[in-house]
């Protein structure tokens, strides 16, 4: 049996070196976007919303897909080599790829400030319940030398890596590399980082029960859509469950679409708590009264016009192709 590719109306190119890499299904969406997508290169990461749009995922997973390229070698930072980000003067500025030490150079990295980096060692080693190898202790050493990685910082990404039960020397070293290229490179700025994506995904875990998704895959429409909400409005969960109230409240079912017109419309005023909402909400209702309609019909009003002249596009684009 033979194979046959079909590119449709196009096609990208992948770098060949990515098939050697233990990339899993968000890290090649992500590439495959990039490759597709150069102005998308140039645009990170001030584009990344953008990109996870495209990709159909978090804007966390991006990052987390970045700096597994960035790890690899496979993406770099074109604006990273700043003269103000220097380590040692025998070492040039900061490289894609760690540096190699010798037996005697690591030697007396782990004992010098008074044993500081072997306490560290140590601690990793009880968070990641084994012995580090010397090449994995290599890595480590590398992310305080050469990145000048604070140790709380170091040992903060290990905790959190540990709790996302990714315990291998080689991840956390690739996430490190990728933060740092984001310019995520002190503790204070990790420890936000580490929020931020925490406080995403306990809001996803409370949209899916909500919403009754389940454990399903969430598609890029319902991603771009969550994405908006939590990264670009800013919204807290409370009031993204008082839209899925009003939803449902006002046409009997789920609908992604019908949620994002109402907290679009409540952003758009400023509303960002629970009580601005519902005052918009009873200033609507206040506005209808005695009119015998929803309080929000006019989104499905919209979406009904919206799919009508869809319809007249297509049946014109129809008739003249005959």
């Amino acid at each position: 049996m033979s194979l046959e590719l079909h590119y449709g109306s196009g096609a990208i190119a992948l770098p060949a070196a990515a098939l050697d890499c233990n990339a899993g299904l968000i890290e090649w969406r992500v590439l495959a976007v990039l490759c597709a997508e150069r102005g998308l290169l140039d645009r990170y990461p001030e584009g990344i919303e953008e990109l996870a749009r495209a990709a159909g995922c978090e804007v966390g997973a991006v990052r987390e897909a970045v700096a597994f390229w960035s790890g690899t070698g496979i993406l770099t930072s074109a604006d990273r080599q700043d003269a103000s980000r220097t380590v040692k003067a025998d070492r040039g500025l900061i490289r894609d790829t760690l540096p190699d030490y010798s037996a005697k150079e690591l030697a007396e990295l782990v004992e010098a400030e008074q044993g500081e980096l072997k306490l560290l060692i140590d601690e990793c080693q009880r968070m990641l319940g084994k012995m580090l190898s010397r090449t994995e202790i290599e890595k480590l050493a590398a992310l305080s030398d050469y990145l000048r990685l604070e140790k709380e910082y170091i040992l903060l990404l290990v905790s959190y890596c540990v709790r996302e039960n990714k315990r291998s020397m080689a991840y956390i070293v690739r996430t490190a590399y990728g933060l740092f290229n984001d310019g995520i490179d002190d503790y204070p700025k990790l420890d936000a980082h580490i929020s931020r994506r925490e406080r995403y995904r306990s809001v996803i875990h409370r949209i899916r029960r909500m919403m009754g998704l389940g454990e399903r895959e969430l598609t890029k429409k319902e991603n771009g859509f969550i994405s908006q909400w939590i990264e670009e409005y800013a919204l807290p969960i409370e009031v993204i469950e008082l839209a899925y109230q009003v939803t449902v409240d006002s046409i009997k079912e789920v609908s992604f679409d019908y949620m994002g017109k109402i907290l679009t419309a409540w952003h758009e005023a400023g509303a960002v708590t629970v009580e601005a909402a519902q005052a918009l909400i009873d200033e609507r209702r206040e506005k209808n009264r005695g009119g015998g309609e929803d309080d929000y019909r006019s989104f499905r009003t919209d979406e009904f016009f919206e799919a009508a002249l869809k319809r007249s596009r297509q049946a014109m684009s129809e008739a003249g192709k005959e």
